[in-house]
């Protein structure tokens, strides 16, 4: 069931601006509520984080993954969607589909995408996306989650893949390379042995 903006706090969402700013511009809005550019972005494929240090002007054909002002608290048996705005689509700016999972908590990093022929101009505090939320048939039960997706580069993966890895798989990954790295000493030893 979709739930209404009214009811968000009554549900448990939050959606609570970084810096403490309160002033939404979105307030009329029975359904949904608008996010806005918050004061970081990544380039696509690239895991540094860089400032908005102004206006950003993104060309034509060009991505971007923007970072929002508001850090969301989603609770147990909701579930988000992140929709473009009709206003920015009708200029050629197209947001990614997003989803935001029961449990989630943090900054959302969105894809942004010039798909017109004019640049865009970027500038935190603007409102880009807007969110609406259902509730689950059944609570998850699932782990809080406030991690955005890893954008980097993939000879890189599999060590993001690891870091996220509980204690028992670090044992079991140090186990399987000190046995590989002994098996290729005693066969060098052996075979040294032998001559």
């Amino acid at each position: 069931m979709l739930i209404l903006r009214r009811d968000f706090a009554n549900r448990g969402i939050e959606l609570r601006p970084e810096d403490g700013d309160t002033a939404r511009p979105d307030d009329h809005e029975a359904v949904t509520a608008d996010l806005r550019i918050g004061s970081r972005y990544n380039n696509p494929g690239d895991p540094t984080t860089y400032d908005f240090r102004g206006p950003f002007v993104l060309k034509s054909g060009r991505c971007i993954v923007v970072h929002t002002k508001e850090i969301l608290s989603v609770p147990d048996g909701v579930f988000g969607f992140i929709y473009s705005r009709g206003s920015l689509t009708a200029r050629g700016l197209l947001v990614a589909n997003t989803k935001i999972d029961p449990l989630f908590h943090g900054h959302l990093a969105i894809a942004l995408y010039n798909a017109g022929r004019r640049t865009v101009v970027l500038k935190p505090g603007d409102s880009f996306c807007s969110v609406s939320f259902e509730t689950t048939e059944k609570l998850t039960f699932g782990r809080a989650r406030s991690a955005p997706v890893v954008t980097a580069d993939p000879h890189w993966r599999i060590w993001y893949w690891w870091a996220g890895r509980p204690p028992m798989a670090w044992t079991i990954l140090v186990a399987i390379v000190s046995s590989g790295i002994g098996a290729a000493v005693g066969a060098v030893i052996a075979n040294l042995i032998k001559k």
